[in-house]
């Protein structure tokens, strides 16, 4: 079987139906949703309609959660104000689909989550490149107390496409995106379809067959979501951020 894990949609209409082409025209059995399809981005109700449509699994992210919650003592403002968007743009019945989803799921030997093992909604899973050894070491750490009845987690939330193992943190690139996974114990991160933050401005998700994963770049007319980003009110650097892909 394979699947399309794909995550950090926030409102990008225009970058998640490119995605969306582009899995159609694969080989895949069922897409999963690793939370965050809405902040941030100007189309969060045509997005999240999309994925109550077609994804066969969706977690709650922590712009999610947001919509519930006192965003203000947990996000900074932009975020907020991508938050706020959202509220007003949802209907009272995408509310309620929204307001039951989980953060995380088992599904055995993967465990799908939005944040980490150890927090799914809200804890980054970090590369090495921002977090340095203090970090790469708590990653061991979890690897090796908390991945306890699964093999490999999957894992949004960081906007970054990167594998973090035991042995070391390993990112794809052109010529190296495809990697085996069996037995292995790892983070897969799967990057971001709606805001990749890794300096490559194309949308990013993985497929998992179960025995490797292969991490996928779509290209997208940016300037269509940087306009509506503008059109709709929101702050200007999230018009630029996606044309930088930081």
């Amino acid at each position: 079987m394979k699947i399309a894990i794909v995550s950090d949609i926030h409102g990008n209409l225009e970058a998640l139906e490119a995605v969306m082409a582009d899995i159609e025209d694969r080989n895949i059995d069922k897409i999963y949703c690793l939370g965050d399809i809405v902040g941030y981005g100007p189309k969060p109700a045509e997005c999240l309609r999309i994925a109550m449509d077609k994804f066969d699994l969706i977690l709650q992210g922590n712009h999610e959660w947001g919509l519930f919650n006192d965003v203000e003592m947990y996000f900074n403002s932009i975020a907020v104000e991508g938050i706020y968007h959202a509220r007003k743009e949802l209907s009272d019945s995408e509310m309620d689909f929204v307001s039951e989803l989980k953060p995380g799921k088992l599904i055995a030997p993967q465990l799908y989550v939005h944040g980490s093992v150890r927090n799914p909604l809200m804890d980054y899973v970090r590369d090495v490149a921002e977090s340095g050894h203090e970090g790469y070491m708590k990653l061991i750490e979890t690897i090796r107390e908390d991945f306890k009845g699964f093999d490999t987690c999957f894992v949004g939330h960081n906007h970054k496409p990167f594998l973090g193992t035991e042995y070391g943190v390993i990112h794809p690139h052109e010529g190296m995106d495809t990697f085996q996974l069996a037995g292995e114990k790892a983070y897969v991160c799967v990057g971001s379809v709606g805001q990749p933050r890794d300096k490559d401005s194309r949308s990013c998700y993985a497929i998992f067959d179960g025995k490797q994963v292969t991490y996928v770049r779509i290209k997208y007319d940016i300037t269509i979501t940087s306009n509506q980003i503008l059109q709709a009110g929101l702050p200007e650097f999230l018009a630029t951020r996606i044309m930088q892909g930081i």
